[in-house]
């Protein structure tokens, strides 16, 4: 390859090294990028010590190779420091999940809470309720009229009776992840 070739080429590989990085000291990549660092340093051996005519690049790839430097005594510098466990930006992560997982756990507890008061096979306006609550809880707002939730439970209903033969349909609420959602249990004669 040419010089022009690789100090393009070398130009393009440090910024995207830059950015994986990035990518892996803030938790969001699982591996470091030992492989495009390999490439990056193989760019720069090939042309360290080679007489290079043309000033631009060679000017160009000092700056290169000096900005290759500099970073990689960042990232062995930050690397030391994740082995060593004193790497404050893996704390301040970990407690930043460490503080979401609790919320999520306490807003579990309340809609858990809103369920099991309800008790079992409620009334439309038990289960409206309900649901409402639940859809609040998770950020979704109240924007379902009555009628509507109304007619969608008895339209699943006969669904339900039709496909499965049963004669009571029991409908609950349940919350996974963030999304709120409601869910049929036939009731056969026998009463399962």
């Amino acid at each position: 390859m040419s010089i022009a070739e690789d100090v393009e080429r070398l130009a393009r590989r440090m910024d995207a090294l830059k950015v994986e990085y990035e990518h892996y000291f803030s938790g969001r990549a699982r591996m470091e990028p030992a492989k495009l660092r390999k490439e990056v340093q193989s760019i720069i051996a090939r042309w360290t010590g080679q007489h290079i005519n043309n000033t631009m690049y060679k000017f160009r790839l000092r700056n290169l190779v000096s900005r290759y430097n500099t970073l990689s005594a960042y990232w062995n510098r930050t690397l030391q420091a994740i082995e060593d466990g004193t790497f404050t930006r893996d704390h301040f992560r970990m407690e930043i999940h460490e503080r979401e997982r609790r919320e999520r756990d306490e807003k579990r507890q309340r809609l858990d809470a809103i369920i099991t008061n309800r008790g079992g096979g409620a009334q439309p306006d038990a289960l409206y309720n309900e649901f409402l609550a639940a859809r609040k809880e998770c950020g979704q707002g109240d924007g379902v009229a009555r009628q509507a939730f109304e007619t969608f439970l008895n339209r699943q209903r006969e669904e339900i009776q039709k496909r499965y033969g049963c004669t009571q349909v029991d409908f609950r609420v349940s919350v996974e992840g963030s999304k709120v959602r409601l869910v049929a249990k036939p009731q056969r004669s026998g009463g399962n």
